[in-house]
């Protein structure tokens, strides 16, 4: 069984909706990923586009599906993805809130999907 905790995502600001990065079995796992960043111009600059979009989010503001989608999954309605040319950033969305939970690049977005599945399996779902 997972365990998790959550913590203010202090990167995004938006006045809508609430941002936490969440801890998966003792991690934060999208600090993990933004570590992996660090030196990279080209993922800096992406990473720092989704940050962007995460701001932004909003009911009146439609994400086309190449900056935002749903994750398609047969137990979960909730997951989403927010991604930069080669970066993708995987969330929950519940409501007004997201929980941000890790981060990976395009060629690994298979491995990476499956890994988080599995990371929130015992996540709560929204009611």
């Amino acid at each position: 069984m997972n365990t998790y905790e959550k913590e203010l995502f202090e990167l995004v600001n938006n006045p809508e909706y609430t941002f936490y990065k969440l801890k998966v079995n003792g991690t934060f796992g999208i600090d993990d990923f933004i570590e992996t960043l660090d030196g990279i111009v080209k993922d800096e600059k992406s990473f720092a586009g989704i940050i962007r979009l995460m701001d932004m989010f909003s009911p009146r503001i439609m994400l086309p599906k190449e900056k935002f989608r749903k994750i398609e999954s047969s137990d979960r309605i909730d997951l989403r993805e927010f991604k930069k040319n080669d970066i993708r950033v995987y969330v929950i969305m519940q409501g007004k809130t997201f929980y941000v939970v890790t981060g990976g690049h395009k060629q690994d977005q298979k491995k990476d999907i499956a890994n988080f599945k599995q990371d929130v399996k015992d996540f709560p779902k929204e009611e």
